[in-house]
């Protein structure tokens, strides 16, 4: 009987606290379907575009996503956009 009841108590804790986690990862940039967030912090994510294959010759195809980063300062979400071709920027200058 303490099993069961500790059993119980324990799938209950489970349920609730998934849910929880679920509705905190869903909170993205409003402009985003959830389907397409995927988030890697409070206030960071990644944002799929698209999804495929690729088709490389001789090679087993691959699943691919593309899409940006986004971040969140204060109330306002920022698109990451990388520069091409990276530039190096010294920390400090003698």
């Amino acid at each position: 009987m303490r099993r069961v009841l500790l059993a119980v108590i324990v799938l209950s804790a489970v349920i609730l606290l998934g849910g929880v986690v679920h509705n905190a990862e869903l909170s993205g940039p409003p402009d985003v379907a959830t389907s397409n967030w995927i988030p890697l912090g409070e206030s960071f994510g990644f944002v799929i575009v698209s999804a495929g294959k690729t088709t490389r010759p001789k090679q087993p195809a691959q699943l691919t996503l593309s899409g940006y980063f986004m971040v969140k300062r204060g109330d306002i979400w920022f698109r990451l956009i990388e520069e091409w071709p990276g530039k190096v920027v010294p920390l400090a200058q003698n």
